[in-house]
């Protein structure tokens, strides 16, 4: 099993499940800043199913099923990654390690970002790292994503996730960068 060391049962309420959507009811341009709204959910994405259905009263109820789906998701991949030491997500990874990474051009292209979202890894931690209470920020898997984001070069995408909790939580500092 992989663990952190320095996990903390007590950090249990790392999380909030924000369901304060109004900036992407009014203009749906700030999706983009709420990535747990574009998982699967009932057979379209989660913002297309509460803008549909009206279902925005809601929110917060759909949220938590489209996360337990993803997990359960994860959890079956994980389970065939243990299985069968191969697994489809697998294959993505790989294939962004031994292609993309030595394409610097495709580095720091507009093609990069969805194509790096298709690692389950990455996608994930876009996910987590949009619902990490902001007091917990500065801690939350640090050297995990670092590690990753360096061995896939794209160490831009830590600037990515701190751009987008700016822009979600409206904060005014903008284009500053992370290490």
């Amino acid at each position: 099993m992989v663990t952190q060391n320095s996990y903390n049962p007590e950090n249990k309420n790392f999380y909030k499940l924000d369901t304060n959507f109004e900036t992407v009811k009014l203009d749906p341009k700030n999706l983009v800043h709420f990535p747990v709204l574009s998982l699967p959910y009932k057979g379209v994405d989660l913002y297309s199913y509460m803008e549909n259905k009206g279902q925005w009263e809601s929110a917060y109820t759909h949220t938590v099923q489209a996360i337990k789906e993803h997990n359960q998701k994860n959890f079956e991949e994980l389970q065939t990654l243990c299985d069968k030491g191969v697994s489809p997500g697998y294959y993505i990874y790989e294939n962004m390690i031994s292609y993309y990474t030595n394409n610097e051009d495709f580095q720091k292209s507009y093609d990069a970002l969805p194509s790096i979202l298709k690692v389950n890894t990455v996608s994930n931690m876009l996910i987590l790292d949009s619902m990490v209470k902001p007091q917990y920020k500065s801690e939350h898997l640090v050297g995990y994503k670092s590690a990753l984001l360096e061995q896939l070069k794209v160490g831009w995408f830590k600037n990515y996730l701190y751009e987008t909790n700016l822009m979600r939580n409206n904060n005014k500092k903008r284009f500053v960068l992370k290490d």
